[in-house]
């Protein structure tokens, strides 16, 4: 799955990406599933507009998002999720743990109300202007994912746009790129042309191969 941000005053984009992943961290034995977010079935790809001026001085956010799930997967939507809100300069990306499919749960579920607590948590922290504090967002989706009963385990990324400043939480193996166009000469060739650079990238997080830090049900301490 893959969110895409671009900030067009500075012609700067940040890149999230959410790759697939096997293995869970703890993998407590799957109960009753009492919340659900399924709702109605999304599509594959949106596109969300920046419906209304983010001031003057500031950078603008761009929304696009697309979710491609492995052909296996796509009968019940993929185990990514993925939010994008202009109205807090804010995105988010998802990516539930699969090993957890091993116990019969669904991690698509979780990684989709990981998301959907996180977006509301941010809605509700702030005016439209204001910083969101991007790590309380998640605690509390955390908390609420353990009261509501719900097995799994996600990965999580979040970001948003203040002023000239993007801010970004990254808890496992997803990411995050900030590129800017320069230019480039290629080879064989005397005319420079615009490419993307890398001025920032996050690091992964991860016990071993296969195994990335996430937020999952159980007894065992929220990894942060």
């Amino acid at each position: 799955a893959a969110a895409h941000a671009v900030a067009a005053r500075a012609s700067a984009a940040v890149v999230m990406r959410s790759t697939r992943r096997r293995r869970a961290a703890s993998a407590a034995p799957p109960g009753s599933r009492a919340a659900s977010c399924h709702g109605t079935r999304r599509h594959f790809s949106d596109f969300i507009s920046p419906g209304s001026a983010q001031g003057a001085n500031g950078l603008r956010l761009a929304l696009a998002a697309a979710c491609l799930p492995h052909p296996d997967k796509a009968q019940k939507g993929g185990e990514d999720a993925y939010f994008a809100s202009p109205r807090r300069r804010a995105f988010g990306v998802a990516d539930g743990v699969g090993g957890w499919a091993e116990s019969g749960v669904d991690p698509g579920e979780y990684s989709r109300c990981l998301l959907r607590y996180a977006h509301e948590g941010i809605l509700d922290g702030g005016t439209a202007d204001s910083e969101a504090d991007l790590q309380e967002a998640l605690m509390i989706a955390a908390r609420q994912l353990n009261e509501s009963g719900l097995q799994g385990g996600s990965t999580a990324l979040l970001g948003q746009l203040n002023g000239r400043t993007m801010g970004i939480l990254n808890l496992g193996d997803s990411g995050a790129m900030l590129l800017r166009p320069a230019l480039r000469t290629p080879p064989g060739s005397d005319q420079p042309l615009l490419f993307p650079r890398v001025v920032f990238r996050s690091s992964d997080q991860t016990h071993y191969f296969n195994c990335p830090y996430q937020l999952g049900s159980g007894s065992g301490p929220t990894e942060a």
